[in-house]
């Protein structure tokens, strides 16, 4: 057909031609072809063939709607046709079939467009390049209509240089082994319905959905589909699946209806120096990529979803251009192994908006700027060692593991928020805000650098280490801040319910109310540095370590200390005792200190009692020393001695004694007070009392011996007559000498107050007496005795030297016996005592003299029991003063000094007197004993007046205990051996509360 030529085939009809084409046209103007349905046009070439137009103006119109077969050709091929005057126009209705078995379905030509709502397919051996409809080296436009299929062994529509496509809703376009729809040059697709390229598995082969090499314009509604590639291509590149692959310059545009899907890459937009955008707000899914940028700088705005089960989105450099992506993400992205895989030499700035999502991990080579204006978190993992930006008014947070992180964070502009192990481990340049949300303990190695401020939140420590020289602020907002390394170019302040503290060095500091500055935690001996001023404000508390030997945790300030209403807590390092000589430093401020801490807390050990932990101010310093409290001495006494001596030492100024005292417990100042108190002066009182007893004892026996009366002698004490002569029994004619020894020893005791002592006592008596007035023996006596005593308890012995005369007389009247004495000793006392004390020891001696006189009377009733023994119940009264001089101590700080004294006691005994006597073998043998009751009336506690040498008020110490009743025991037995020699030994017990003492008494008399 040529010219102005019309083909009409009829529902009946057949058009077949055997090896030749079907149909031929030749430099057509107005040709026009329509088959009707049922109809066929055939051949083993071309079904319809234009031979070469190149130039001239013309129409060529097919219109099928029968069945245009080639088993060896094209269903049709204008490919001939190219001259640019020719429209051509192929239209497939919906029963049209054109069909190729072993070539391109149609070759439309220059300048045709097709519109399809039937069939167009190729067919052909595996492998073979055979495509739906070919433009080959044309522009041309297809509109596949709803229903209409278009399907190639390769590609479902193809051309080398531009092509325009149109799928509508219902439309299919497939690419069997290739693209749905691919250009090589530029292309501009709109897809309603699907769009499929596929792979066969035979060799080589790229599915993609749509591949356009130039520029283009995509826009999707329906469903673009890649399902598979293998090998590599004509240029040696690996074939990759792509639901959409774009190089050129222009838009994507994924509708919200829009699904885009690929089991290798979602989407690719490679390659071009222009601008490349893809706008989404449909379905993106890549089983190895969602989204795939590289060489390009592409614009990337999601509404939408994009997904993987690899990477969500890469970013990929290759030799070339830069890769540069801007992605607007409205909508979610996500990737099993990353939403963001972003390759070394690329750069990517993600700008997020609210509800937007991030769904994985993000590996970072190259650079990555995110953009947050409002509140976002990251979720995802952070690894690589790529540059990380934050730009944004809004506060970004990193809540991922980003441990595989190492590249440089810098935040340009709002905030940056993470934990400290959630910026990685690469250098931090700080020009805005830097958030370090610590809700558990954890440690910042990086380096902060840079004009902005960082802002510590969370409940846990967060310790920074690295020498870090940002400039703005810091602020502890809530935990604790340890700064090991360096934050001197920076102010730091100390928020309520916040502390700070570590070893490092912060720039000026301020802790506010409710805040905390705590260098305890970093233990004894270290220091924390303040470069600048501190202050501290109202309500707030410093804490400081506080060990021995003066150590404790320290602050050091490069300015001012500044002090409100704050609160100072010590706090003990562990085992550690404060010493009463030790000064530890606090606080050190080069530029002065003004104001004071108002109150001090501590949990110190303590051992002292009259010292306490005290605050001292110097111009540069605050420092914590032991300084006497309010306690006075006198509170630590529990007993009377103790009481007088503290409050005698409460009267003194400073003297070695006080100091030794004040570095004292409670229990060693009351030792000390025992020691310091002299009572064995008052203790040697108690002796001297209880020793009269021997003088008046012996006299009333000797009495009781001299009295005839029975007839019986049950003494101890034998007498002679002036001649020489040992008189039998007793002797009551005249005068007559007699003599005795004693020894006892005993211990009274302190009755809780003073100590308890011992003694032990000796000595001899020697006495005359004679018979007067008919019924009265009048005598006397001269004695020497030596007392020692000692009191363990204090440190405390000494003795005294007694020498005594006296009188004494009987009677009787019948069975009434009555006698009575008086006597004097001069006593001679020496003591010695060592004050012992922790830190402090004095040898204290003294000697002085003192006297004591008694008296005493005796009324008895003698019964005769037989004729050898006698019962004597019995009355005794006593009186005893004890008198001692003044006295001073030889010493050091301790010595005392007393005063004199006089101490009087009165004794009544109340018992019942015995003896016999009987031989025994040629032996005239003659027990004798006594059992009395005796109480003591008034004071039993005998005391002394003292006072420090070195100056203080009196005070009274007592000393060992009376006894207030005693049971006196007298037992003996006596016996002559010659005419000349009698002997006899007797012993002597008193036994009452807190006092014993058990004594011998001897005699042997030689007569002359």
């Amino acid at each position: 057909m040529s010219g102005n030529d019309t083909l009409t085939v009829d529902s009946a009809g057949a058009l077949a031609t055997g090896d030749e084409k079907a149909v031929t046209l030749s430099d057509p103007s107005a040709i026009s072809i329509t088959t009707a349905a049922g109809s066929t046009i055939s051949g083993d070439d071309d079904g319809i063939h234009a031979s070469s137009t190149t130039d001239g103006s013309g129409t060529i119109s097919i219109v099928n709607d029968g069945t245009i077969h080639s088993t060896g050709g094209q269903s049709i091929d204008l490919d001939d046709v190219s001259a640019s005057g020719v429209t051509t126009t192929i239209t497939n209705g919906a029963t049209g079939q054109l069909i190729s078995d072993n070539a391109d379905g149609i070759r439309p030509g220059n300048n045709a467009t097709v519109i399809n709502n039937g069939l167009i397919s190729a067919s052909g051996a595996t492998g073979e390049s055979h495509d739906g409809i070919d433009f080959q080296q044309y522009s041309g436009t297809v509109i596949n209509k709803s229903g209409g299929v278009i399907t190639g062994e390769r590609h479902g529509i193809t051309s080398s240089t531009n092509v325009d496509v149109t799928n509508e809703a219902g439309g299919t376009i497939i690419g069997r082994n290739g693209s749905g729809v691919g250009s090589d040059g530029t292309g501009t697709v709109v897809n309603y319905g699907t769009i499929i390229g596929s792979y066969d598995g035979s060799g080589p082969g790229d599915g993609d959905g749509v591949d356009i090499d130039g520029d283009f314009s995509v826009t999707n509604y329906g469903t673009i589909s890649a399902q598979g590639a293998a090998g590599y291509d004509k240029t040696g590149q690996l074939n990759v699946s792509e639901g959409v692959a774009l190089t050129g310059s222009g838009t994507l545009t994924n509708e919200a209806s829009g699904v885009i899907t690929s089991t290798q890459v979602g989407v690719t937009l490679c390659c071009n120096a222009g601008t490349q955008s893809f706008i989404n707000y449909g379905s993106v899914y890549g089983a190895d990529v969602g989204f795939r940028s590289t060489q390009s700088t592409v614009t990337l705005t999601n509404y939408g979803q994009i997904s993987s089960d690899r990477f969500g989105i890469d970013n990929i450099a290759n030799s070339g251009l830069a890769s540069v992506l801007l992605i607007d993400n409205y909508g979610s992205i996500s990737g099993a192994a990353d939403a963001l895989f972003l390759e070394n030499g690329t750069t990517t700035v993600l700008t997020v908006h609210p509800g937007s999502e991030i769904n994985g991990a993000i590996s970072l080579t190259g650079s990555l700027t995110v953009d947050a204006d409002t509140a976002y978190t990251l979720s995802g993992a952070l690894s690589g060692t790529g540059d990380f930006t934050k730009t944004g008014n809004g506060t970004l947070v990193l809540a991922g593991d980003a441990s595989g992180y190492s590249g440089a964070v810098t935040v340009s502009a709002g905030a940056l928020e993470s934990t400290a192990s959630g910026f990685g481990s690469g250098a931090i340049t700080d020009n805005a805000s830097l958030v370090l949300a610590q809700k558990q303990d954890g440690t910042l190695t990086n380096t902060v650098s840079g004009t902005g401020s960082l802002l510590k939140t969370g409940s846990g420590d967060l310790t920074l280490t690295a020498e870090n020289t940002y400039s703005g602020d810091t602020t502890v907002e809530a935990g604790t801040l340890t700064v090991s390394g360096s934050v001197a170019q920076s102010a730091v302040s100390v928020e309520n319910g916040a502390t700070l503290t570590g070893t490092g060095t912060t720039g000026a500091t301020s802790v506010q109310a409710g805040g905390t500055l705590n260098t305890a935690v970093s233990g004894v001996g270290t220091q924390f540095h303040v470069n600048g001023n501190l202050g501290l404000q109202s309500g707030s508390d410093y804490v400081a370590a506080v060990g021995t030997s003066g150590n404790a945790s320290q602050t050091v300030v490069s300015g001012a200390l500044n002090i409100g209403q704050s609160t100072l807590i010590a706090d003990s390092a562990a085992g550690a005792v404060l010493t009463k000589d030790s000064q530890y430093t606090l606080i050190t401020a080069a530029g002065g200190i003004s104001g004071a801490f108002s109150s001090f807390q501590s949990n110190l050990i303590n051992p002292y009692y009259f010292l306490s932990p005290t605050l001292a101010y110097s111009t540069d310093s605050v420092s914590l020393l032991m300084a006497r409290n309010s306690r006075s001495y006198a509170s630590a006494a529990v007993t009377r001695n103790e009481y007088g001596v503290g409050s005698a030492l409460d009267t003194m100024s400073g003297s070695s004694v006080i100091n030794a005292i004040e570095g004292l417990d409670e229990r060693g100042a009351r030792h000390a007070y025992n020691a310091l108190s002299g009572e064995i002066h008052a203790s040697a009182r108690t002796n001297l009392i209880q020793d009269a007893f021997y003088i008046r004892n012996a006299a009333l026996d000797r009495l009781q011996t001299a009295d005839c009366v029975s007839g019986v002698s049950y003494s101890t004490v034998k007498t002679s007559d002036l001649a020489g002569h040992s008189t039998a029994g007793c002797d009551n004619r005249g005068a007559a000498l007699w003599g005795t020894a004693y020894g006892a020893w005993g211990r009274n005791g302190g009755g809780g107050n003073a100590g308890a002592t011992h003694h032990a006592t000796g000595g001899f008596i020697i006495g005359a007496d004679t018979m007067a007035f008919e019924t009265w023996r009048i005598g006397g006596l001269v004695s020497y005795g030596h007392t020692s005593f000692d009191t363990g308890a204090v440190n405390s012995s000494g003795h005294s030297d007694d020498v005594s005369v006296g009188g004494y007389a009987g009677t009787h009247w019948g069975h009434i016996h009555f006698k009575l004495g008086a006597f004097y000793s001069w006593d001679m006392l020496s003591a010695v005592r060592t004050a012992a004390i922790a830190g402090y020891r004095d040898r204290l001696s003294s000697s002085y003299p003192g006297g004591t006189a008694q008296s005493f009377g005796d009324l008895s009733y003698r019964f005769h029991v037989g004729k050898t023994a006698e019962v004597e119940p019995f009355a005794n009264v006593a009186y005893v003063n004890v008198h001692t001089n003044h006295y001073r101590e030889n010493g050091g700080a301790a010595a005392l000094e007393g005063r004199a004294m006089d101490t009087g006691t009165t004794y009544s005994t109340f018992g019942v007197r015995g003896g016999a006597s009987f031989r025994l073998g040629g032996i005239t043998l003659t027990p004798n004993a006594s059992l009395g009751y005796r109480h003591t009336y008034g004071l039993v506690t005998p005391t002394t007046h003292e006072a420090f040498r070195s100056g203080s008020s009196d005070f009274e110490a007592a000393g060992a205990l009376l006894a207030r009743d005693a049971a006196v025991l007298n037992a003996g037995m006596s016996t002559r051996l010659t005419d000349r020699v009698d002997v006899g030994l007797s012993y002597i017990g008193q036994y009452g509360r807190n006092y014993t003492d058990s004594g011998l008494r001897g005699k042997v008399t030689l007569k002359f």
